[in-house]
């Protein structure tokens, strides 16, 4: 957390079987070969199809969708 930064707030209701996903920008930034990025939309279409997944599976499988994204297991910044 930044001191003195302006940060917003968003309030939500959730209802069984939804998730939240903490993330950070080195998910997003998370790049191949050609500097190609992860990005948001790769991230919302790996979410929609598996609606439903319990948490740990989720989280599991988004990693190694980036690995196979990037083609490596090591990343330039936190995911």
């Amino acid at each position: 957390m930044i001191e003195d930064f302006d940060y917003t707030s968003h309030d939500r209701v959730f209802a069984p079987g939804d998730v939240f996903l903490g993330y950070t920008d080195g998910l997003f930034e998370a790049s191949d070969a050609t500097a190609n990025q992860f990005g948001e939309a790769r991230l919302r279409a790996y979410l929609a199809q598996r609606r439903g997944v319990p948490g740990a599976a989720l989280l599991e499988g988004l990693v190694n969708e980036i690995v196979a994204f990037t083609g490596r297991a090591q990343f330039d910044d936190d995911i």
